[in-house]
């Protein structure tokens, strides 16, 4: 076993060999600063041993660019050796990483951090004036500390300033597999040329191959074949993949910069799912106004083992105003936003609530599933159709129109009747024929909105005189029934409508008992009025409906 050279003149101790370049003649080792007890790397360039005395200048420029180098991907440079009898030295920070050669697993959460920060350093070498061309870009040449998660680029040793003067290609060479063909065939680098090296650098990593091994994968074309190896993989990252490791040139990304930002376009670098929707069109037609409409999506995701993100979102409509794509005034999403696997469909309620838009229209609006597939958005088209001004309804069943014409009919003539006979039989007849026309008078009102029961107390206020017991029953009957509508019962409040009716009905009739015209002609009135508030109460309240909705219309969003 070799004795280490004594460094300690020059202030260090070398510990050990990293790495032994004898056709470059670059020797790499692990020393500790003597005067602050802190690790470094010494790189030792032995001109001597390798008889090439022209590069030494290029060495020395390139010691002087790594000088000037501040990134945190990049080792510190420390300091420079020139009086060592052996050659030039560099020293650099140490950093306590394995490099990505070393065998281990990484998640593809971790290789897309391990491309991004390769490419921000590259992006960093490529902003420089002149540009610096790494040229060695591989496993070996990258660290990776799996604590902090950064990653460094080391040895510059092959490094190039510019992308003039292809005559030094030769001299330095680089690492098969790895290196771009106009590299290997001696000809100019640009800035797309070490992003051949770290795309092969990808490849080991997602395919698991060795980099002694790479070069079994590469064609005489210089393609390197992983498809087959990496299925599972998102093939927008695959597409990237294969861009950076193109063997032309100008197909490549042309810079870092660039890759980089494509590469942030891609969120999972795992095989992305497949999206199929059930409907490309939703189609909601108001029947009633106001009504807030519902339509279902089936969603599936038709890859196994892949996970399927989504989120809805509106498209921009001039008439809608300006809104986010989290929130819309009339259109809304359950669940806005899904996770599943290839084993659940997600049905997603599409509401649109037709109380914000102006009645009587048609129109169409787009809303936007943006999700991690390979199609990143999915466009489904709304037909909507809103419903005409709320109406009370005018017609009224012929079956109703009978009982109430008989009970009207019969009502009066026996009521007048008993003017001119005598009998307790037509007093009792003429109550409850009144009884049954009040009972469906009120039930008619109440059910069509209209205010039956006020019709019920305002008769049986009416008997005060006549019948003034039924009175005293009727006022604090009222009183319950408002309470209880209040509260909801509408069970008991259907009870306590039968009996004011049965009161107003009954003091009706006994109206016509009065041997005086003038009280039988008020009877007469009084059950007129009571038929015709049917007749005329639907066309009252549909001119207040429409007068009310034509003040709110223009408030409302126009489809």
């Amino acid at each position: 076993m070799n004795e280490l050279p004594d460094f300690t003149p020059y202030g260090y101790r070398l510990l050990k060999v990293l790495s032994n370049n004898v056709l470059g003649g670059r020797i790499t080792y692990k020393a500790i600063k003597l005067s602050t007890k802190d690790y470094v790397i010494i790189k030792q360039f032995q001109f001597a041993s390798s008889k090439n005395w022209d590069v030494y200048k290029q060495i020395e420029r390139e010691i002087n660019v790594l000088q000037g180098l501040d990134n945190i991907g990049i080792p510190n440079y420390l300091g420079t050796i020139d009086d060592h009898a052996d050659g030039l030295c560099l020293v650099q920070q140490y950093i306590n990483a394995p490099n990505l050669s070393v065998s281990r697993s990484f998640s593809p959460e971790q290789i897309q951090s391990i491309a991004t920060q390769l490419l921000e350093i590259l992006v960093y070498l490529q902003c420089r004036i002149p540009t610096i061309i790494h040229r060695d870009i591989k496993p070996e040449n990258v660290l990776y500390s799996a604590k902090s998660e950064q990653v460094y680029l080391v040895d510059f040793g092959l490094a190039k300033i510019g992308t003039n003067d292809s005559a030094l290609s030769s001299i330095f060479g680089g690492t098969p597999g790895f290196m771009p063909p106009e590299q290997l065939l001696g000809k100019p680098c640009s800035n797309a040329s070490d992003l051949y090296g770290l795309g092969a650098t990808i490849i080991c990593l997602v395919t698991g191959i060795k980099s002694r091994e790479l070069n079994t994968i590469i064609d005489e074309s210089f393609t390197i074949n992983f498809q087959l190896k990496v299925s599972q993989y998102n093939p927008h990252f695959l597409d990237w993949l294969e861009k950076m490791v193109n063997p032309k040139l100008e197909q490549r990304f042309p810079n870092a910069k660039t890759a980089l930002e494509r590469l942030n376009n891609i969120d999972d670098l795992v095989r992305c799912p497949e999206v199929n929707i059930d409907k490309s069109t939703l189609v909601f037609e108001a029947h009633k106004s106001g009504k807030i409409l519902t339509q279902t999506l089936t969603i599936k995701n038709t890859i196994p083992d892949t996970i399927l993100k989504g989120k809805w979102s509106v498209a921009y409509h001039e008439k809608d105003g300006l809104h986010t794509p989290d929130e819309h005034s009339w259109i809304h999403f359950n669940p806005k936003k899904f996770k599943t696997n290839n084993n659940d469909n997600i049905k997603c309620q599409v509401k649109v609530d037709t109380s914000k838009l102006q009645s009587q229209k048609e129109g169409e609006r787009t809303i936007i599933l943006n999700s991690n597939s390979r199609f990143k958005e999915y466009r489904i088209k709304l037909k909507i159709k809103t419903a005409s001004c709320p109406k009370v309804k005018h017609s009224i069943p012929i079956w109703y129109w009978f009982f109430l014409a008989i009970c009207f009919i019969n009502g009066n003539i026996f009521g007048v009747s008993l003017l001119f006979l005598e009998g307790g039989f037509y007093s009792y007849l003429a109550s409850i024929t009144w009884l049954i026309f009040g009972y469906l008078t009120s039930i008619y009102l109440s059910k069509n909105g209209g205010g039956g029961i006020i019709y019920m107390l305002s008769f049986a206020l009416i008997s005060i005189y006549f019948v003034g017991f039924y009175s005293l029953i009727s006022l604090p009957v009222f009183i319950v029934t408002k309470q209880m509508e209040k509260h909801k019962f509408n069970s008991i409040k259907s009870f306590i409508d039968i009996l004011l009716t049965f009161i107003s009905g009954a003091s009706i009739g006994w109206l016509s008992l009065v041997e005086i015209n003038i009280y039988a002609g008020l009877g007469l009135a009084v059950s007129s009025f009571y038929f015709l508030s049917i007749l005329i109460y639907s066309t009252i309240k549909q001119r207040k409906l429409i007068a009310k909705y034509s003040k709110e219309e223009k408030y409302l969003i126009e489809l």
